[in-house]
């Protein structure tokens, strides 16, 4: 048996992240000790690695942007969760950098399978990243825009995992016409972003509130009257 800390080094994993894991039910745990620390057998942990050992393909070529499954989130905008959920639903194959003895961060993924496997499920829709691209905002906006309904959540297929999203790119445009960011307003006047909304804010001009940290956005016939 093996305490929470030390099942997440032999993972090779952050414990938060064993943790997620568990309550996901990617990995089984064998019990609670004191305290409600969970404890782990050494065979359901063998055998969270060995279904990742069998997303493996032996003669697949490495490739360019071939990078470890923590390192590949940043790059598809979603959380480790979400790429094992992709993964598994998909069956997009991985590489694994050493022989026996794998641990997590050993498994190998091509960052373009993945991004192709985010935008298969639904036509006309774009990923977080490539929304935020074109409204001059980042990703934890576009998240919040959807969830407050400015924005729109893509169909998802039958396949595909309720706890990926992507936006529907019509929404998207539809919203670019009516509102635009403090970062593009200040590119298209030529003025530096932090004064020129102390500016605007001093002449009545409030920007989009919704729920969440967000990059600032105003309405464009607020900032077209001024």
């Amino acid at each position: 048996m093996l305490r929470g800390f030390d099942a997440a080094d032999y993972l090779g994993l952050d414990i938060h992240l064993l943790r997620t894991f568990v309550v996901e039910g990617l990995i089984k745990k064998a019990g609670e000790m004191a305290r409600n620390a969970p404890y782990f057998r050494r065979e359901d942990l063998d055998a969270f690695i060995g279904r990742l050992y069998r997303q493996t393909r032996p003669d697949l070529e490495p490739a360019n942007d071939e990078v470890s499954l923590v390192a590949a989130t940043p790059a598809c905008q979603c959380s480790t969760l979400e790429l094992l959920h992709l993964i598994f639903e998909h069956d997009i194959p991985l590489r694994c950098a050493t022989g026996a003895d794998a641990r997590f961060n050993d498994f190998l993924i091509s960052v373009e399978r993945a991004k192709t496997a985010i935008g298969q499920n639904s036509a006309g829709a774009i990923s977080m990243s490539e929304a935020a691209g074109k409204l001059g905002v980042d990703t934890a906006t576009i998240r919040n825009l959807v969830n407050a309904a400015y924005l729109s959540a893509a169909p998802k297929s039958q396949k595909s995992s309720e706890r990926w999203r992507v936006v529907d790119e019509a929404s998207v445009t539809i919203f670019a016409e009516h509102y635009i960011s403090a970062t593009d307003l200040a590119r298209e006047l030529r003025r530096d972003p932090a004064n020129l909304c102390r500016e605007l804010y001093k002449n009545g001009v409030e920007p989009l509130i919704f729920n969440g940290e967000n990059r600032i956005i105003f309405r464009r016939r607020d900032v077209n009257d001024r």
